[in-house]
């Protein structure tokens, strides 16, 4: 039987030839960098490189609006989604009215579903209507 660190590398890589099945192949890619804890490194269109500043920012963010994502309430892997494409606007990469708190994959993944409408080659220039909206599905839910 191979050892434990190997079965763990198996599983990851299936579950990334799966998602690469599934997704784009550049969705795969930034699910497993997401997943890697690199996403510090993400560029403009125009290939300048995200601000610096910009996971205090984040933090900050979340933190100001409650810890929770914006769409489902929930705490888990929170995400600033810019609402106004980062790559098509990177002056308003620190500016908090373009930026949503969602959750990521391991949460409810409000950030693919809500702010790029399930396609992350895609904007919602209504996320944060739609992320108010859902919130108050959820908050009216009826149970039988």
């Amino acid at each position: 039987m191979p050892p434990l660190p190997a079965l763990i590398l198996f599983a990851f890589l299936g579950l990334a030839a799966l998602f690469a099945s599934l997704m784009l192949v550049e969705d795969a890619y930034h699910y497993v960098l997401h997943l890697c804890g690199d996403r510090n490194k993400h560029y403009t269109a125009n290939g300048h490189p995200r601000s610096g500043k910009w996971r205090a920012f984040e933090h900050k963010l979340i933190e100001a609006r409650g810890g929770v994502c914006q769409a489902c309430g929930g705490k888990d892997d929170l995400e600033g989604h810019h609402i106004e494409d980062f790559h098509a606007h990177p002056e308003k990469e620190l500016d908090p009215d373009n930026v949503e708190i969602l959750c990521g994959p391991q949460g409810h993944n409000c950030h693919l579903r809500i702010g790029h409408s399930f396609d992350y080659k895609a904007i919602n220039p209504n996320c944060r209507e739609d992320a108010a909206r859902q919130r108050q599905r959820i908050k009216n839910r009826v149970y039988e």
